[in-house]
C-alpha cells in the first residue's frame, strides 16, 4: 500500500513538471555587489521564457531580407555621384556617360517608406533635404524599373 502511494505521489510530481516552463535570459551585463548587510548578484539584459521557432518573444531579432530571382546585369559604362554625402539642404546627383533618358531616382526613408520618386531629365539634378529629418535614406536609381544603384544618403 505504501509503494502505490510512493509511486502515484511520484507520477503526480513528475506530471505537473511536464507543463510548467523556465524563463530564459539574453544577459548583455551582470555582476555581484558586497556591503556590509550581505552580497547580491544581478544580470542585466532580456528576460523571455518562450521561444517559436527559434525567435524570442520580446527580444529584438535581427534579420535579413533576400530577394531570390535571375537578373541579367546592365551593361553600360555610366557614372553616378552623389554628393556632398552626409548632407544638410542639398543633394547632387551627377550622372555621366549615359544617352538612354529613362532613369528616375526614389528616396527611401529608412523605414521603407517612399519619399519621392521623380525622373532625371539632365546630367546634374540636385534633391531638396533641407525639410528632411536629420535620418538615413536611400536613393535608388532606377532605369525601366530595374535598379541601377542604391545610395545610402546621411542627412545631418
Amino acid at each position: 500500500m505504501l509503494m502505490k502511494k510512493l509511486i502515484s505521489v511520484a507520477l503526480m510530481v513528475f506530471g505537473l513538471t511536464l507543463g510548467l516552463a523556465a524563463q530564459e535570459a539574453v544577459a548583455t551585463s551582470g555582476g555581484e555587489g558586497f556591503g556590509s548587510g550581505g552580497s547580491v548578484s544581478y544580470t542585466v539584459g532580456q528576460v523571455f521564457y518562450k521561444t517559436n521557432a527559434g525567435v524570442s518573444e520580446g527580444v529584438q531579432q535581427a534579420y535579413e531580407i533576400l530577394t531570390v530571382g535571375i537578373q541579367e546585369p546592365i551593361a553600360i559604362d555610366m557614372k553616378l555621384n552623389v554628393y556632398p554625402n552626409p548632407t544638410v539642404d542639398l543633394l547632387t546627383l551627377n550622372v555621366e556617360n549615359y544617352e538612354n533618358k529613362k532613369l528616375s531616382y526614389r528616396m527611401y526613408s529608412v523605414d521603407g517608406l517612399l519619399l519621392i520618386h521623380s525622373p532625371i531629365t539632365a546630367n546634374i539634378t540636385q534633391i531638396d533635404m533641407a525639410n528632411r529629418v536629420p535620418s538615413m535614406y536611400f536613393l535608388k536609381i532606377t532605369d525601366k524599373n530595374q535598379t541601377i544603384k542604391t545610395f545610402k544618403i546621411i542627412k545631418k
